[in-house]
Order: C-alpha cells, then sequence, then structure tokens
C-alpha cells in the first residue's frame, strides 16, 4: 500500500495531466466546432467523444450542443446542428473560433458535487423495487388503485422531466 506521503505526489501530477487534458478537450472542441460551422464536418467531436472515455463526456456533449453545431446520438456519434449553424452570425470558422475562446470551457459544465449527490437514477430505484418484490421473503403490501395513480403521476413527472433534458441539452 501506498503511503499518504506516496501518494501525495501521485495526485499533484494527476492535477497536472488532467488540467493539460482539459486544456487540449477544449482546444478540439473549440477547433471542431469551428470546422463545423465552415465545412458542417462534425466528425472530430465523435472520434473526441470516443477518445474521452472515462472524462465528463456529458460536459463534452453538451458543450458541443450549446456552442459546437453538433449534437450527440445515441450510438455515440454525433450530427451537425443545421439550423445553429444556419443561424450562425460568424464570417467563417476562425471567427468561430475566437469567439468560443471567450466562452465558458466543457469542464466549467460539468455538475458540482452537491448535483452528482443529488442525482437520482430511477431506473435503479425501480430496478431495486422489482427485486425487492420478487424476493421470496419479502411481503409485498400494495394497494392497486394507489399504486396506478403512483405509477401514473411518476409517468407524469418523468415525461416533464424528459421535456426539460431534451430542451436543456
Amino acid at each position: 500500500m501506498l503511503t499518504l506521503k506516496q501518494l501525495t505526489p501521485k495526485i499533484a501530477g494527476i492535477r497536472k495531466s488532467t488540467a493539460s487534458m482539459r486544456a487540449d478537450i477544449q482546444e478540439v472542441l473549440i477547433h471542431a466546432a469551428g470546422n463545423a460551422f465552415s465545412s458542417g464536418d462534425v466528425t472530430a467531436f465523435t472520434k473526441l467523444f470516443d477518445a474521452t472515455r472515462g472524462a465528463d463526456q456529458k460536459a463534452i456533449a453538451k458543450w458541443a450542443k450549446t456552442y459546437g453545431f453538433a449534437i450527440l446520438k445515441a450510438d455515440g456519434v454525433f450530427n451537425l446542428n443545421k439550423s445553429m449553424r444556419k443561424t450562425a452570425d460568424f464570417i467563417d470558422g476562425d471567427a468561430v473560433v475566437a469567439y468560443l475562446e471567450t466562452q465558458p470551457t466543457w469542464f466549467e459544465l460539468s455538475a458540482s458535487p452537491k448535483a452528482i449527490v443529488k442525482e437520482l437514477d430511477v431506473n435503479k430505484r425501480l430496478e431495486s423495487l422489482l427485486k425487492a418484490t420478487r424476493s421470496t421473503d419479502t411481503v409485498v403490501k400494495v394497494d392497486f388503485k394507489a399504486a396506478r395513480e403512483l405509477m401514473d403521476a411518476l409517468h407524469s413527472t418523468l415525461a416533464e422531466a424528459d421535456r426539460k433534458q431534451q430542451n436543456a441539452g
């Protein structure tokens, strides 16, 4: 086992390499956006997304959607946001790059520790409930009418959350 004295310089090294990696990702995002604007080609976003496993890909995808003329699909491939590109008021890709260098970085779009802790994984909760009800030694008490009303309310709430998520990015 490494001691705290041995861990401290390793952590410092990670901090330095992480800062470098974040800057490299930001540079690629900005120039990929410039290329997306000028040529309509968003393959650099897809390649970057694939190369950044372990990084905050949610923040990368959010940045690309907000600033980069690209929208992530469920298969991990980005598509050009044609309407964003069409309505953008830039002369060329270099103007896009110059503008984006003044905008928030992708890692500034990361969730805060408070938001991460607060995040609710509905699927995991439902899986847990299903597992508990299937357990042979669990006594399941249910009022079916109330359960249906609660499931309808949950469905409505999740649909609204999905609409908000789709609009936010």
